[in-house]
């Protein structure tokens, strides 16, 4: 007798005006981008591993501005007769239990291991992701009647990437988060950028206000924004993009493809903080990086700079101390209208917006995307001209008051010249 029929989908919220293929898109977005720091599930049901994975893809959803955006939203469809008396609709009990751990994975791979242990299918469709009894059809499900599969995460009684059914996994890791020292600390954070991970970069800094003025998002956003966007033109657009992310290209050719934030340049940074020098006294420290003499350029290194790096040790954690030397007063005015912060904030959130339009497929030319970062660019810069007779100028003015850089460097203060 075939089992009573049941399909949890989960969805990212409903609510957006997208078509369909825009929603499919959006939530494969969304889902590659959300790193689940730590899993640790021992012989848990399957809605109970599901309602985790929900509840933390909404936490860890830290490009999503939008609260009621975050994350995805399970709802569960069960037939007219088969609700549980308290109304809450639960997958029949199988008899399968989760047991999962790992660190710092990616939710697909997440969910692809928990349906593949609970033994069921997980479908990414246009309208969401759908998870079903095994052999059931995505379609109809609660959401819509027909539609399109435009990803196989996991189908019950196949190998997939959550393993072999039934198997355990052993404990998986991408990197594992270690703040024992500065060195580990900025290991760490450089990591995070290469996953573009924010919420892991942010918890490896400290910052004088706490991030009550939100500059931590920004300062630390920014790097993994570079990041990602470098990584998406390569992804679609490879041929125009490897021009400008070469070593010893020319940074102001494109100035929102850095260099200086692409993996390459990342490992190259990882790779001299084992010849660092370090000084610590109690509970601050400061580390110099060894570079080697072609480093910055034309060899292109994350954070090229003879400045120290400084930190602070906070609960026995080493953290990134942000802006060491400023208090939080001046910290409070860091988005007053025509600031640099402004300047960096706005940016940011132009090329999360282009790289949201690349993934959706409204830009399908490179020649596209660099029209559209011309537009969005003027049209900031007429707000900030507003804001300020020259918001640029004083930027300048207010960077050149800090320590003076090697123009060699590559200064996270400075932004990309528009």
């Amino acid at each position: 007798m075939k089992a009573p029929f049941l399909v949890v989908a989960l969805f990212v919220a409903a609510l957006r005006p997208l078509c369909a293929d825009d929603a499919g898109s959006e939530a494969l977005a969304h889902l590659n981008r959300i790193i689940l720091p730590r899993i640790h599930l021992e012989e848990s049901s399957v809605d109970d591993a599901l309602d985790f994975l929900w509840a933390r893809s909404v936490e860890l959803d830290t490009l999503e501005l939008d609260p009621t955006h975050k994350g995805f939203t399970p709802i569960k469809k069960v037939p007219m007769g088969k609700m549980p008396s308290d109304g809450v609709a639960r997958w029949p009990d199988q008899g399968f239990k989760i047991t999962y751990k790992a660190r710092n994975i990616p939710l697909l791979e997440a969910l692809a291991e928990v349906t593949n242990q609970g033994n069921v299918d997980c479908y990414l469709t246009d309208v969401g992701i759908v998870i079903c009894q095994p052999g059931d059809a995505a379609f109809p499900n609660s959401r819509a009647a027909k539609g399109k599969i435009l990803k196989t995460i996991h189908r019950a009684g196949k190998e997939d990437a959550g393993g072999a059914k039934g198997e355990v996994p052993k404990e998986q890791s991408h990197s594992v988060a270690d703040y024992s020292n500065p060195i580990k600390t900025y290991q760490t954070f450089l990591e995070a950028i290469k996953r573009d991970d924010v919420a892991a970069a942010k918890a490896c800094c400290t910052i004088a206000d706490d991030n009550r003025s939100g500059s931590l998002d920004v300062l630390v956003g920014m790097w993994v924004t570079f990041h990602h966007f470098n990584k998406i033109a390569m992804l679609y657009f490879r041929e125009d993009a490897s021009k400008y992310l070469k070593d010893g290209a020319d940074h102001e050719e494109n100035p929102y493809l850095r260099g200086d934030c692409t993996d390459k340049a990342l490992e190259r940074t990882i790779s001299r903080l084992a010849d660092s020098k370090v000084k610590i006294k109690d509970d601050e420290a400061e580390i110099t990086i060894k570079w080697e003499k072609d480093d910055g350029y034309p060899n292109q290194a994350f954070f090229y700079s003879n400045d120290k790096i400084t930190y602070r040790r906070i609960d026995g954690i080493w953290k990134i101390d942000i802006y060491s030397n400023d208090g939080t007063d001046k910290l409070s005015e860091i988005f007053e209208p025509g600031s640099w912060g402004c300047i960096f904030r706005d940016s940011m959130n132009m090329l999360n917006a282009v790289i949201m339009d690349i993934e959706l497929g409204r830009l399908k030319t490179w020649q596209q995307v660099t029209e559209e970062l011309e537009i969005k660019t003027k049209v900031l810069e007429k707000k900030w001209t507003e804001d300020h007779h020259d918001p640029v100028m004083r930027a300048g003015k207010q960077m050149q008051s800090k320590d003076t850089k090697p123009a060699k460097e590559n200064n996270p203060e400075v932004m990309p010249k528009q």
